[in-house]
């Protein structure tokens, strides 16, 4: 049956509109971006990996890849251009705070911000500068902006400890 002619309602097939699901979601979804990662996600998945105790590789995940290397990407907003050796100085500092669960040197931590979009650098080196080119591919909920990843890490480290100490005989 031709799908353009008119049939009659017993032989139809039935319209389902889209119309009813989100812009937001059915727009992201045409660009090939997941679902925008939401406060309470963001919150959770980054005290997971990073007040865990041990020591754990960068995720493979895209989700949780993504919300370490944006929160890692939060120590470079209004830096402006940042040369090779500060930009590798800035991991450091944050694999030795709040990415010590991560184990990771600030070299590879470098090339993933630029590889996943979170970083720009010219192609012939120079300044590293915040880019958004992760948006073509992951979002983020407003709301995570006003999140410090920092903090949230140390307060589920503090909860994490507090835990261990009330199950201790």
């Amino acid at each position: 049956m031709n799908p353009f002619s008119h049939a009659s309602a017993s032989t139809a097939r039935p319209f389902i509109s889209l119309s009813a699901r989100p812009l937001e979601h059915t727009t992201l979804r045409k660009r090939g971006v997941q679902e925008p990662i939401r406060v309470d996600e963001y919150r959770k998945r980054l005290a997971d990996l990073c007040a865990r105790g041990g020591r754990h590789p960068l995720p493979r995940r895209g989700r949780d890849r993504g919300i370490l290397l944006h929160a890692l990407s939060r120590r470079f907003e209004g830096a402006g251009p940042l040369d090779e050796r500060e930009t590798t100085a800035r991991i450091a500092a944050w694999l030795q705070g709040t990415g010590s669960a991560l184990e990771t040197d600030p070299v590879s931590l470098r090339r993933a911000l630029v590889d996943e979009g979170f970083l720009d650098r010219p192609p012939g080196g120079g300044a590293y500068r915040v880019s958004s080119a992760y948006e073509a591919r992951m979002g983020f909920d407003r709301a995570v902006l006003s999140l410090d990843p920092d903090l949230t890490v140390e307060e589920a480290r503090f909860a994490a400890a507090e835990r261990r100490k009330r199950h201790r005989p």
